[in-house]
C-alpha cells in the first residue's frame, strides 16, 4: 500500500480507533489528500480501509484513571520502537511521549480538540481524580500544555477559542465537522415518524432531556446511534419509552446516512456547558 517513504502516525490512547473525529475528519481525510502513509496507534478496531494502516495498542482500561496512569509509559515504549516521519498526538495522557519526541528532533504534531484545562477544572476532575492529587495533576497539565506549545511543530485547534489559548506561530484551526461527501445522498423522509439520536446518552448531552420530550409526543419513535448505552441509561429509558425506543448501534458512514434517511429529523444535543460552548 506504500505511495512514498513519508509516513505519519496519529495517536490515542482515550479514543478507539473507530473515532469519528480522528479516523474520517482527520486520518482518511489525509489519506485521500496527500502521499503520506497514514497510520493510527489506538484501542479498539479500525474500520474498514484500504488507506489506513492500524496499530493496535491493545485495551485502554475500564478506568479513567487507570489509563492516565499507563498510558505515558505506554505511549513512550511505542514511540521508542517505532519511527515515524510525524507524530500526531491526540490526548493530554500522551504529552510525555510528545515532549519527549519534540525534544529529541522528531516532528510532533499536537491536536487540542477539547479545552483541557477547562475540562480538567470544571468537569471530569470531580468525577474520577481523587481529590488529594487534583491540584497537582492540575499544575502538572498546565506545564505540559505550555510546553507542548513551545516545541511541536504546529498545533490543531478544534474551535477559535481552543486555537487563542496558544501560542505556537503554526496553530491551525480544523472545525469538528462532518465530511459532506459522506451524506450528500440524504434526502430524511417527510412523513417518518422517527427521531434519530446521535451521540452519547448522557445528561450532558440532554438525553434525559431528548427521552422526555419524545414521550409527551406519543406518535413519535426515538432511534438511538451509537455505542452500547449504559444498562441504568437504558433501563430508564425503557421504562419511560417502552417499544418507542430502539438502539441502532454504532453505524458506519453508509449505515448512519440510511438512518438519515429514514428519519423526520436528528438530533445532536448538548448542555450549554462552557466545556461545550465557543463565543470566539
Amino acid at each position: 500500500m506504500s505511495r512514498t517513504n513519508m509516513r505519519i502516525c496519529h495517536v490515542t490512547t482515550a479514543h478507539s480507533a473507530d473515532d469519528v473525529r480522528i479516523f474520517e475528519r482527520e486520518c482518511k481525510s489525509l489519506a485521500e489528500i496527500t502521499e503520506y502513509d497514514v497510520y493510527l496507534a489506538a484501542t479498539g478496531t479500525l474500520p474498514e480501509s484500504k488507506d489506513i494502516h492500524f496499530i493496535s495498542l491493545g485495551s485502554q482500561g475500564k478506568h479513567r484513571m487507570s489509563r492516565l496512569l499507563r498510558a505515558p509509559a505506554r505511549s513512550l515504549c511505542f514511540a521508542h520502537l517505532t519511527r515515524f516521519d510525524i507524530w500526531h498526538f491526540h490526548d493530554p495522557e500522551l504529552l510525555p511521549a510528545a515532549l519527549d519526541l519534540a525534544v529529541r528532533g522528531q516532528c510532533v504534531i499536537w491536536d487540542a480538540h477539547e479545552d483541557y484545562p477547562n475540562q480538567f477544572e470544571r468537569h471530569g476532575a470531580k468525577d474520577w481524580i481523587p481529590e488529594p492529587i487534583r491540584g497537582v495533576l492540575g499544575m502538572g497539565l498546565q506545564f505540559l500544555l505550555k510546553s507542548i506549545d513551545q516545541r511541536a511543530q504546529a498545533i490543531i485547534a478544534a474551535t477559535p477559542g481552543i486555537a487563542s489559548s496558544y501560542r505556537n506561530p503554526n496553530t491551525v484551526i480544523v472545525g469538528n465537522e462532518a465530511r459532506i461527501e459522506d451524506f450528500t445522498r440524504c434526502d430524511p423522509s417527510p412523513t417518518s415518524k422517527r427521531i434519530l439520536f446521535t451521540g452519547s446518552l448522557t445528561s450532558n448531552h440532554c438525553f434525559p432531556e431528548v427521552v422526555e420530550a419524545i414521550r409527551a409526543l406519543p406518535e413519535l419513535t426515538l432511534a438511538v446511534a451509537g455505542r452500547r448505552p449504559p444498562e441504568q441509561t437504558w433501563t430508564s429509558a425503557k421504562l419511560q419509552l417502552g417499544e418507542r425506543i430502539i438502539h441502532l448501534g454504532w453505524l458506519n458512514r453508509s449505515d448512519l446516512a440510511d438512518a438519515i434517511e429514514s428519519s423526520l429529523l436528528g438530533l445532536v444535543t448538548y448542555k450549554g456547558t462552557s466545556a461545550y460552548m465557543d463565543e470566539q
